[in-house]
């Protein structure tokens, strides 16, 4: 799967680079390639604790419900460096800010990574995405103390470099279990009440526009859900009090703290109240 992310990866940006190379290599002094070209190293793979979410789809099938949990979700970190060849003195070091340039360029044209550039088995079902996208974000060597230990350590002089981090969903460690359909019920505590919120989540656009896919969590039960295609989002069976409601997107997050049930109202009919967050 990792090769097929670096594939996608490598598919996105010579649409748009004009015949420079892209290759795969450890950027060493001895590193020589033949021609002007653009090298990813990947560098670090890690689970994403961010996106580690403990949901499962439930289906019914002969008499059993078949769970399926939410796979977990990897980082791939890239160093991305530039490598001219043919030119000379300051014009090389010109050549190599150019390249970089354009790469960050075209790069920052995404949030996630469009479907038409995915490859083997990042593509999903219907043969035209994954699901959910894959988040693309340019980022810095924060998990270094330096970038001149990072270089030390592979063996190679210091030099301007970009730092992507692709992350992807890894389907094939999906676990499934069948389990037997039982009845439910309802049991009621004297003196208890128990309230359901629920609300959206939306960005900061005039007119401001639902997220999907957003999490949100509410952090003192350590309650987590997703927003669905409306940006909409749900927590039942809660207890009245005061609790810490947060909202992330990408590298995006906004939290607020709210009071169940809502001080302002005196008289409550129903035990359902709305509760909006707009990232910002």
């Amino acid at each position: 799967m990792i090769q097929d992310l670096s594939a996608t990866l490598k598919a996105l940006l010579v649409q748009f680079l004009g015949g420079t190379p892209v290759i795969f290599a450890r950027p060493t002094d001895s590193f020589k390639p033949a021609q002007s070209s653009i090298n990813l190293f990947l560098y670090d793979i890690r689970e994403n604790l961010e996106f580690r979410l403990n949901d499962t789809v439930r289906t019914r099938q002969n008499g059993k419900y078949q769970l399926t949990y939410t796979p977990k979700r990897v980082d791939c970190s890239y160093l991305i460096t530039a490598w001219p060849v043919g030119v000379t003195g300051e014009e090389l070091f010109l050549e190599e800010h150019r390249l970089l340039g354009r790469v960050l360029q075209i790069l920052s044209r995404y949030h996630h990574v469009p479907a038409e550039f995915l490859r083997g088995s990042l593509i999903g079902q219907d043969g035209q995405t994954e699901d959910p996208p894959l988040p693309l974000t340019i980022s810095h060597l924060d998990s270094l103390k330096t970038v001149g230990e990072f270089w030390t350590a592979i063996g190679g002089q210091l030099r301007p470099s970009l730092s992507l981090t692709l992350t992807f969903s890894l389907k094939d460690a999906q676990i499934s279990i069948a389990a037997d359909i039982v009845t439910s019920s309802e049991i009621r505590y004297p003196d208890v009440t128990l309230f359901s919120i629920g609300g959206r989540i939306l960005d900061n656009r005039t007119p401001p526009q639902p997220i999907p896919k957003a999490l949100v969590t509410l952090v003192e039960p350590n309650l987590t859900t997703t927003t669905d295609a409306e940006g909409q989002y749900r927590f039942g069976t809660l207890q009245s009090g005061t609790y810490t409601l947060r909202a992330q997107f990408n590298a995006t997050s906004q939290q607020k703290s709210i009071r169940i049930p809502k001080q302002e109202d005196g008289d409550y009919t129903t035990y359902q109240r709305d509760y909006d967050l707009q990232l910002t």
